[in-house]
């Protein structure tokens, strides 16, 4: 993967921003409520599909190496076995396919990054809530149902995750254009001959 400093400084500061908005949280048991979806969706709209996914990628080996990074005072190896680690999966996969859909289609409006963004969103569900639910009974062996999952691990998150969408929507919008990331270039006006 090919990147410039420029990109990997970027994807360095999403990282930072994503262990930042782990720590802003409302407390919940199992899963707190923190603005790491915020920064993980927002760097796939902002740095594109490398540096978004690089800028995640970090963030989780920070978290395994030991840096207390992830929500709450968690890190070190062992935090796979938790069963909230299954979204920190979810937000790479996130950055990746959010910022591709951005590339590809060369997104630079505000309603469809936010369709992007819920996109990512539901990526981070359909892995996260999978992992909550067989870490959850396959190794903490709490025999919760698949809608009790749901209900924990979901349905609380879903008008602040939507907010979460809009502002990371908002802030692509408003950045793209400022940090050259801009796809779609501003054409330049023809000259009239006569």
């Amino acid at each position: 993967m090919k990147l410039s400093t420029r990109d990997m400084v970027l994807a360095a500061m999403f990282a930072a921003l994503t262990a930042i908005g782990s720590k802003i949280m409302v407390p919940m048991y199992p899963v707190p409520m923190t603005l790491q979806v915020l920064f993980a969706i927002g760097a796939g709209l902002i740095l594109g599909k490398k540096a978004g996914t690089l800028s995640q990628i970090i963030y989780l080996a920070l978290g395994l190496m030991g840096i207390p990074v992830f929500a709450g005072a968690e890190a070190g190896p062992a935090i796979v076995l938790k069963p909230t680690f299954g979204f920190i999966l979810g937000m790479i996969v996130a950055a990746y396919v959010g910022g591709a859909m951005r590339e590809k289609w060369k997104v630079k409006k505000f309603a469809p990054l936010l369709g992007i963004s819920l996109i990512g969103d539901l990526i981070i569900y359909l892995i996260g809530i999978p992992y909550f639910y067989m870490i959850m009974n396959l190794y903490l062996k709490s025999q919760t149902g698949i809608l009790a999952a749901l209900q924990i691990a979901m349905i609380p998150f879903l008008i602040p995750d939507l907010v979460k969408c809009v502002i990371a929507s908002l802030l692509a919008y408003k950045i793209l254009p400022v940090i050259g990331k801009d796809p779609v270039p501003a054409k330049k006006e023809e000259e009239m001959t006569l």
